[in-house]
């Protein structure tokens, strides 16, 4: 029987210490993941501050970019005068409305 016993401590002994190593592993997973859990967390910042600034980027490229298209077409209209042209053929279009009609009012 005291045999028994002692087996009987030994064993939970070791069992005990097997608890407390176990317990040991859990608080240093338990670190370990709250570490790489504000990893996360921080990356998730930085990449959301990171894409909020390429957004930003996005949206200044392409107003520069239509700026720059709005101001090469304005330069082609400018060097083959196509709104001066278009303004004259408006202009002689009227003068031959107003032609036609002196000179039905004249006739009748």
């Amino acid at each position: 029987m005291e045999e028994m016993s002692k087996e009987l401590s030994k064993m939970t002994a070791k069992g005990d210490e097997e608890k407390a190593q176990y317990a040991e592993i859990q608080a240093q997973t338990s670190t370990d993941f709250a570490a790489l859990q504000a990893k996360v967390d921080e990356t998730s910042k930085a990449g959301t501050e990171l894409t909020e600034q390429l957004g930003a980027v996005r949206v200044r490229v392409e107003a520069g970019f239509e700026v720059l298209l709005q101001r090469v077409e304005v330069d082609r209209w400018v060097r083959e005068h196509v709104v001066c042209n278009t303004f004259l053929q408006m202009l002689d279009k009227r003068l031959d409305r107003l032609e036609t009609r002196g000179s039905a009012a004249g006739s009748g």
